[in-house]
């Protein structure tokens, strides 16, 4: 405990030295063998309680005038709480008066999207499932597959698995298997009486063409879930691809497709049909594709109306510009007549009226311009050519840090917007852990000091990589945990 407190004295420590804004995420969690968590929340679990809990965390870490965004999941308690949250505190602290505080999970816009869709073809995917489960449910009949694929010359490398319901990316796979022990399973249910769940042709072929068109889709869940601290300019381009994809869908020649693109949409357009805030100015502070990307791909989504989503686009960041302006209190003035006539002595020679009108006149002038030179950095940093640079491992940031001299509030607003998570699931492996951590055998663990042990090992963990050392486990403090668990089962 001393540890932890001495820890995370360091933490408030950084945050109160460093003038960048702080995006966070927030997640509800129960623990299989206890109910008490990171912080203890008691029942029930209304928008009103997770506010009080979440200001009172960021009230401990200083962290309640610093926020940029929150990062939660799609549900109505999610939503009440941030306006409750917002309410609560002064909205001059925030990004554009907290218009973009709410950064919606866009993992899980995507699979409540993809769920949509799977929805249409539920029956088929059904039998599917059910073949699967029924063929890996004994170790005689996984070697029965691997006989018959033998046999029938099929070299299946992959191993049938079963998916989770919740999970759409997991049924993706288990079809995707499917499909190459398609004839396997017609010849399993030749010589198999109780087998009887086998999907027919009509519905392979839908599974077929429901996988191609879902191979996108998954290579983008794996991008929204990336967890090595990925800026959120990388994310735009993706949820445009998939708009498109979903509308390319709508000419298929099978009905339950079109189905499925209609209501995939549907859905689609009850979160993105404005283009996110964040995204949206993440992809312009980007020198690879600034308006360039925007303008390419806003006349494919909206038409003739993309110019209007184009100036909104603008009229945005030059919003946040202003803001930052007056934050930062940028003050320029001209010389004035008095600082030179200071200096010359009793001998200057009284200035005349008109020269008064004149130096009155040329000091608006100076002013007026030098404020119209500050606003100009926007220009002309999009008046540039985008950077053509293919590496994927582009530091953006890096760039950010190199030019932030020549655009000084750009880079400011950068280190702010770049560092906003667009999805919850790097967060979400932190659960993961505390269930090692909150094990059976440590059940009683009070809700602090599983607090204490999380939150110490993660900072003691970030320390070792910041000064290049190496792990031998992604939690080294619970590495002997099995080890650990035998021997208190060994005391009795």
């Amino acid at each position: 405990m001393e540890l932890y407190e001495m820890e995370k004295a360091k933490v408030v420590s950084l945050i109160e030295s460093n003038s960048s804004k702080v995006a966070i995420t927030t997640n509800m969690w129960t623990c299989g063998s206890q109910t008490k968590g990171f912080i203890h929340v008691q029942a029930r679990h209304t928008s009103q309680v997770l506010c009080d809990i979440l200001l009172r965390c960021l009230m401990d870490l200083n962290l309640e005038r610093k926020l940029s965004a929150l990062t939660v999941d799609n549900c109505t308690t999610n939503d009440r709480m941030i306006q409750l949250l917002l309410d609560k505190l002064d909205k001059n602290d925030f990004l554009m008066g907290g218009k973009l505080f709410h950064m919606r999970c866009t993992a899980h816009i995507l699979n409540l999207i993809v769920k949509e869709g799977l929805s249409v073809i539920s029956d088929g995917v059904a039998k599917i499932r059910a073949s699967v489960a029924f063929w890996t449910v004994t170790p005689q009949r996984r070697e029965k597959i691997k006989e018959i694929s033998r046999r029938l010359n099929i070299p299946c490398s992959k191993e049938l698995v079963l998916d989770c319901i919740t999970r759409w990316n997991s049924t993706y796979l288990m079809i995707s298997v499917a499909l190459e022990y398609k004839n396997v399973f017609y010849r399993l249910h030749q010589l198999e009486a109780q087998y009887r769940c086998l999907p027919s042709e009509s519905e392979w072929e839908l599974a077929r063409i429901l996988s191609n068109n879902l191979k996108s889709f998954y290579n983008v869940t794996e991008v929204f879930s990336g967890t090595k601290y990925p800026t959120s300019n990388l994310f735009f381009i993706h949820i445009c691809e998939i708009r498109l994809s979903l509308g390319s869908w709508l000419t298929c020649e099978h009905d339950e497709v079109r189905q499925m693109a209609t209501n995939m949409i549907g859905k689609f357009e009850k979160y993105w049909k404005d283009v996110n805030g964040v995204l949206t100015v993440a992809t312009m502070l980007d020198p690879r594709y600034k308006m360039k990307l925007i303008e390419f791909y806003f006349p494919l989504l909206y038409g003739d109306e993309s110019n209007i989503h184009i100036e909104r686009v603008q009229m945005l960041l030059k919003e946040l510009i202003k803001k930052y302006e007056f934050k930062a209190k940028l003050s320029v003035s001209g010389p004035s007549a008095g600082a030179f006539s200071s200096s010359i002595g009793e001998s200057s020679v009284v200035m005349s009226h008109v020269e008064e009108q004149l130096s009155s006149r040329y000091d608006d002038f100076l002013k007026v311009n030098m404020v119209e030179n500050r606003k100009t950095e926007l220009e002309s940093y999009l008046s540039e050519y985008v950077l053509i640079i293919k590496d994927k491992n582009f530091d953006i940031l890096g760039w950010w840090k190199i030019n932030a001299i020549q655009y000084p509030l750009l880079s400011t607003i950068a280190s702010d917007i770049l560092a906003i998570p667009v999805s919850t699931v790097a967060f979400e492996s932190a659960f993961s852990t505390c269930g090692r951590v909150v094990s059976p055998h440590r059940n009683r663990l009070h809700s602090q000091t599983v607090e204490a042990l999380m939150c110490t090992q993660s900072w003691l963990n970030a320390y070792t990589r910041d000064n290049g050392h190496t792990t031998s486990s992604e939690n080294p403090t619970f590495a002997d945990e099995e080890k650990v668990d035998a021997e208190i089962e060994e005391c009795g």
